[in-house]
């Protein structure tokens, strides 16, 4: 959301009195390797990490942060906040090396690198395939860790 307390708030007057409601959000990129390796994987190409989003910035790891997160939620007038941690593994998109770059260049922070790096596309993808290659099981698919929050609330 561009404004996170209004967009739960919105959630929240969608939601009969005493209602509850359920989802799921990653955690930190750090923690989430499926898009934190990738990173790594590049930084050859790129020389440094693009800096990280300042906090509060939309994304897919704007709720990373418990507190964060649970602060957003009380302000909504949410109650009853239950956070949870799970860690899993997920599959890359795709059962080739394309499909995994194509994934790649659309989520997570190769997007960002590359829409900032137009100039060491070649050099990026080349280290993208390095990286596919040597996590590739084989039933051809790349698993790597992911770490999500289980957030619960109550419509007080």
């Amino acid at each position: 959301f561009e404004d996170p307390v209004g967009g739960f708030q919105n959630l929240r007057a969608a939601i009969k009195p005493g209602g509850r409601m359920a989802f799921a959000c990653w955690r930190t990129l750090p923690e989430n390797d499926w898009a934190f390796a990738l990173m790594k994987a590049v930084l050859p190409a790129i020389g440094a990490p693009p800096p990280p989003p300042p906090p509060g910035t939309p994304g897919p790891f704007a709720f990373g942060d418990e507190t964060y997160l649970a602060g957003i939620l009380a302000q909504s007038g949410w109650s009853g906040i239950e956070m949870s941690k799970f860690d899993s593994e997920i599959a890359l998109p795709g059962e080739t090396l394309e499909d995994m770059v194509n994934f790649a260049r659309e989520m997570g922070p190769i997007a960002r690198v590359l829409s900032e790096n137009p100039a060491n596309e070649s050099s990026i993808i080349e280290h993208l395939l390095s990286f596919f290659k040597a996590q590739m099981s084989p039933d051809r698919r790349v698993r790597l860790p992911s770490a999500i929050w289980l957030v619960k609330a109550n419509n007080a």
